[in-house]
C-alpha cells in the first residue's frame, strides 16, 4: 500500500487546483481574501481527507479485497497509485506532504503582509 501522506497530497493538490484560482483572482483584484483563503484550505484538507479513505478502511482491518478493488478507484484512484512499485515513494511522499503544509502556510503569510501594507501605500499616495 502507498504509503497516507502520497495519497493524502494528491487529495490537497486537487482541492487547490480547484479553489486557488479563485484566491488568485480576488488577489489581482484586490478583493478580501479571507473567506476565500478559509474555502481554499477547507476543501484542500477535505479532498486530503477523501483520498485516504480506503487506507483509514484497510487501518479498521477490514478484507484487502475491499479497499483495494477497482471501485475504490472513485478516491483518487487509491489503489491505481498503490500498483506503483514501491521504491522510492517514502521521499516524495514526504516532499509532498511538506508542500502541501509549507504553500498554504506562506500563502496566510503572504496575505496577511499584503492586507498590513496596502492600507499603509494608501496613506503614502494620498499625501
Amino acid at each position: 500500500m502507498a504509503h497516507s501522506a502520497i495519497h493524502f497530497s494528491i487529495g490537497m493538490i486537487a482541492g487547490s487546483i480547484a479553489t486557488f484560482p479563485v484566491i488568485m483572482t480576488a488577489w489581482h483584484h484586490k478583493q478580501p481574501l479571507t473567506k476565500k483563503i478559509q474555502h481554499w484550505l477547507l476543501t484542500s484538507y477535505t479532498t486530503g481527507i477523501y483520498a485516504i479513505i480506503p487506507s483509514l478502511l484497510g487501518w479498521m482491518g477490514l478484507p484487502e479485497k475491499l479497499y483495494q478493488g477497482w471501485w475504490m478507484n472513485i478516491f483518487l484512484f487509491h489503489p491505481l497509485i498503490n500498483k506503483i512499485g514501491p521504491t522510492g515513494r517514502l521521499f516524495p511522499a514526504i516532499a509532498a506532504i511538506f508542500l502541501c503544509f509549507v504553500i498554504p502556510y506562506l500563502t496566510i503569510i503572504a496575505a496577511i503582509y499584503k492586507t498590513k501594507t496596502e492600507p499603509e501605500r494608501a496613506q503614502r499616495c494620498k499625501r
